[in-house]
């Protein structure tokens, strides 16, 4: 089924809205590819010209899944804008850094995080196992940097060093931008202090 809304953002025009909730999976990888292409077709026919805004919630998931997300925003060619909220991690984090240049934005209590790829499995195993998944392990990290080399203001090595499997880099929202995952914050609260509600008032309500 189609998870998409028709919503009416402050600054960002009307646009269709994605939601990626929850852990990355190849089911949800099949539904949110599944709801771009369907909305690119939606477009094409003519049946509307809006934009399409991803809202991200995750704290990441299956790495191939999350870069097959990447792979089909890069190569759709619509105008995608991506919100990042809650938290954007590992496998997410290269999905907010997707959106178009200047239209990548994330909420200022947003937190993200990256770390070194993944860890072998406890418990004994074949040594050929092993083996083969230590290799998938390197180029899958590898992957990963590249497309945050290509979409953030960092290159590929300094995301290979930056972090260890054992120590994630958590990364506030200044820091979101500062590195170029995400081009400015954007503030839910500015909504309420239009309608006269000081900032105390918005929590206490």
């Amino acid at each position: 089924m189609l998870n998409l809304y028709f919503l009416p953002v402050v600054g960002l025009g009307p646009s269709y809205t994605i939601n990626l909730f929850g852990i990355i999976t190849s089911e949800l990888a099949s539904h949110f590819i599944s709801d771009l292409i369907e909305l690119r077709n939606h477009r094409i026919a003519g049946n509307g010209d809006s934009r399409i805004k991803v809202i991200i919630n995750s704290s990441g998931g299956d790495v191939d899944s999350g870069l097959a997300i990447v792979d089909a925003m890069l190569a759709t060619h619509e105008e995608l804008t991506t919100i990042g909220t809650g938290e954007v991690c590992s496998a997410a984090l290269p999905i907010l850094a997707a959106g178009d240049p200047k239209r990548r934005f994330i909420t200022p209590n947003c937190i993200g995080m990256h770390h070194r790829g993944l860890t072998t499995p406890a418990g004994e195993y074949d040594a050929n196992l092993v083996t083969e998944y230590e290799n998938y392990t390197n180029i899958r990290e590898q992957d990963y940097a590249d497309i945050m080399g290509i979409l953030t203001l960092k290159p590929s090595s300094w995301w290979l060093k930056t972090a260890k499997p054992d120590s994630p880099l958590w990364i506030p929202a200044e820091d979101m931008c500062r590195l170029g995952i995400v081009d400015s914050i954007i503030s839910p609260y500015e909504n309420q202090k239009r309608k006269g509600r000081k900032p105390h008032e918005i929590c206490e309500a």
